[in-house]
């Protein structure tokens, strides 16, 4: 078996056609594309040039998406150069410094093993820089989990085409199937910036061998789209409007290191009725945790823990002296030799004494096991 002797067999392409919002609209077609994202509570690190996401993912979570009712798992994030320039507007062609490259794959699907989601990212200005791209770069999260979702470009359109490749395994080449989604708005980042990124790779950022001996480039020469017809004939322009976070289990894992802990100052911090807090500031909560931790190992004496104690020495004290004091009047009472004073007062006492004995007891035991069960 091999690929169709006609249409695309190459990861990228190369587009000569002359690209205009008409052209595309004339080829679009509503998306089938969902995707659900992991969230991740560390900074994301690279293995070469490849993102500590999917197979190299440590976490609990995977990004996974459906295309045309296929179910498919990430596999491997790369950054490489430039790939598909060609089908992005004449404007932004000279501004591509490098593409993200997401590969998914499905070990159900029938035809389209593999899905390529691509986002070519343009040296532009832009008021609010991907909080993922940020989180490597400067080696700390913006205050909150992130995702590969923080990726996307603001514009979700995308230009689709299948492909057909060789994958090698076990020295035995084998032709597959795969849908290219290319994000063609971009993602606006800074060249300065973007060479802080780079420098985390430590190697050039070069296509390569994808996934699993999964070769991208099959002819010497690049598929090439040269007219009209053939931009109409083999590429389809979507929108993704699906998408969502991913959780396992109905539960949540981030690291505390995601969040900060900020004084909350009214005077500050609200603003025009609204909420506003800087993340730059605050505390980390892992170290807000530590501290406790270490606060309550170091078992502290504070002011309300003295005049608990001092609270219960003079009770215990009191109580003592008090049961004494019964105590002497109950011995005269009872004595065969004392000669009462007040016979009818003595009377009376004798009467009552057992009772009021065992009245104080009582009350005192009570009062000293509530104390102990409120300090426990």
């Amino acid at each position: 078996m091999s690929c169709p002797a006609t249409g695309i067999k190459d990861f990228p392409i190369q587009n000569n056609a002359t690209i205009t919002p008409t052209l595309n609209e004339s080829i679009f077609e509503p998306s089938t594309l969902e995707v659900q994202w992991a969230t991740r509570g560390t900074v994301p690190a690279f293995q070469q040039n490849y993102l500590t996401e999917g197979i190299y993912n440590s976490g609990e979570q995977t990004t996974t998406l459906r295309l045309r009712g296929n179910s498919y798992t990430l596999k491997i994030v790369k950054l490489a150069d430039p790939q598909h320039k060609s089908l992005l507007p004449d404007t932004d062609k000279s501004l591509c410094l490098g593409e993200i490259v997401m590969v998914f794959e499905s070990a159900a699907a029938l035809t389209e093993k593999f899905v390529f989601l691509c986002i070519p990212i343009l040296n532009k200005a832009s008021t609010s820089l991907s909080p993922y791209l940020e989180s490597i770069r400067l080696d700390r999260l913006p205050g909150r989990p992130i995702s590969l979702s923080d990726l996307l470009p603001n514009s979700k359109k995308y230009i689709s085409y299948a492909t057909c490749l060789h994958q090698v395994i076990s020295n035995k080449t084998n032709p597959v199937q795969a849908a290219v989604l290319v994000f063609t708005g971009g993602l606006s980042y800074p060249e300065a910036q973007f060479k802080d990124v780079l420098k985390k790779t430590k190697i050039a950022a070069q296509l390569g061998p994808l996934f699993d001996g999964l070769m991208p480039k099959t002819n010497a020469a690049l598929f090439l789209i040269a007219t009209e017809a053939d931009y109409k004939n083999y590429l389809r322009y979507s929108e993704l409007t699906t998408t969502s976070s991913n959780t396992t289990g109905g539960k949540r894992i981030d690291s505390t290191d995601s969040y900060k802990c900020v004084p909350l100052n009214p005077d500050e911090t609200v603003k025009n009725n609204r909420l506003v807090i800087d993340t730059d500031k605050g505390v980390p909560l892992s170290q807000v945790l530590k501290d406790k931790k270490d606060e309550q190992g170091e078992a502290k004496i504070t002011p309300g823990m003295v005049e608990r104690m001092i609270a219960v020495v003079l009770g215990t004290a009191a109580g003592i002296f008090i049961l004494s004091i019964f105590a002497y009047i109950f011995s005269l009472v009872t004595s065969e030799n004392a000669d009462p004073a007040w016979p009818w007062l003595m009377e009376r006492t004798r009467d009552l004494m057992p009772m009021i004995f065992v009245s104080m007891v009582v009350g005192i035991i009570g009062f000293l096991i509530g104390f102990f069960t409120n300090t426990t």
